[in-house]
């Protein structure tokens, strides 16, 4: 049998948002694509919006944004963003877990998640065309974690095309709830079953500040700076570098 562990009673599962593949939400240039994230407690909460901005000023993209939430109440007056509501989660990987439900919850063709310690410092038209092919014959497009200690995907940044990724998801999903892992990159790696169930796209897109030291020399379409990174860059830095993105 297996270990109860305390997120697993955040599961949850959503009906998509009422209202939202609409012509007048949808980005011109890409119709068929949404944004999504999570941003569960008052921390994420800021950061979500900072990462929003990124993704509209510099990343160019005026569609959808869906936020999973449990304080919808903070993104209801934003134009084009969809709370999202599901509970507190207990722990980390409660919240992680949503990242598997966006089939069910986003009335879109292709679902671009971006966790909300990413900022946007380019525009993405170019990158989601070349992620849009891949995820056509694959059902998750991301990048490889150089930054991290072991091997893992990073999942931080995904896109996939809703009707080719629902089977992956439902294992990725399982291996969250009952692998006894403490990172949704672990269960991801371990759902990995085939060639055509993954698609990395090219390391340059996805920039580390805790490698780069927040160089204002060195911005990526996806800036990454996670807790870690934050402790080794001096918040001087870090503030200069959104400053530098108009963030």
């Amino acid at each position: 049998m297996f270990r109860t562990l305390l997120w697993q009673i955040s599961r949850w599962a959503s009906e998509p948002v009422p209202h939202a593949n609409d012509m007048q939400v949808n980005d011109p240039a890409h119709p068929d694509v949404a944004v999504c994230a999570i941003a569960t407690g008052a921390s994420y909460l800021d950061m979500s919006m900072t990462m929003i901005r990124s993704v509209r000023n510099r990343g160019g993209f005026n569609g959808p944004v869906y936020v999973f939430t449990d304080r919808p109440e903070n993104f209801g007056s934003m134009e084009k963003v969809f709370p999202i509501s599901v509970p507190e989660p207990a722990g980390s990987m409660g919240a992680k877990q949503y990242k598997t439900f966006m089939n069910a919850c986003i009335p879109y063709d292709y679902i671009l998640y971006i966790d909300v310690d990413i900022v946007v410092g380019k525009p993405l038209g170019p990158w989601i065309k070349k992620a849009k092919e891949a995820a056509l014959s694959h059902s998750l497009v991301l990048f490889w974690d150089t930054a991290s200690v072991g091997h893992f995907y990073h999942s931080g940044v995904i896109l996939v095309k809703r009707d080719v990724s629902p089977d992956f998801m439902r294992r990725w999903r399982r291996k969250i709830w009952f692998g006894r892992v403490n990172r949704d990159q672990k269960a991801l790696i371990r759902s990995v079953r085939r060639d055509k169930d993954v698609y990395v796209m090219p390391p340059e897109d996805m920039i580390f500040l805790g490698k780069t030291g927040a160089s204002l020399d060195t911005i990526g379409i996806f800036n990454h700076m996670p807790g870690r990174a934050r402790q080794i860059v001096s918040p001087d830095k870090i503030t200069a570098f959104l400053r530098h993105l108009g963030l």
